[in-house]
């Protein structure tokens, strides 16, 4: 489902097109199928895709009882925060907004698959 909350005054009907196309080629991308969403007027603007759906509960992957010392990848280059420094305008910010759209437009696949094919799992509470 597409969850938008828009400027419509702002950004214009042209922008939130744009923006509900993409998200229909990334549906379509990941072999998901769009089940509606909802909408909302706001003063800034937020986009999101939500999933439901049905798994094999023998075959899925967790985070549920990692601790602390465990170690993990991050699944893209843009460290945490980036995104709120760049709306901020902080200095410098900026030169990471290329790589943050990069980033942010593609599917976690190939990290699915890696992580399907090596078993990870969290370790059991």
């Amino acid at each position: 489902m597409n969850i938008v909350c828009f400027p419509i005054q702002k950004l214009g009907r042209e922008m939130l097109k744009e923006i509900l196309a993409g998200g229909m080629d990334k549906i379509r991308e990941s072999g998901a199928v769009m089940a509606g969403g909802h909408s909302i007027k706001d003063d800034e603007l937020k986009y999101g895709l939500s999933v439901t759906g049905i798994i094999d509960p023998g075959s899925f992957a967790s985070n549920k009882g990692l601790k602390p010392e465990t170690s993990f990848c991050l699944p893209s280059p843009s460290e945490p925060g980036a995104v709120d420094r760049l709306k901020a305008g902080v200095e410098g910010s900026a030169q990471a907004e290329e790589l943050i759209y990069i980033w942010a437009s593609r599917l976690n696949k190939a990290g699915g698959k890696v992580i399907e094919k090596l078993g990870l799992q969290g370790l059991p509470i």
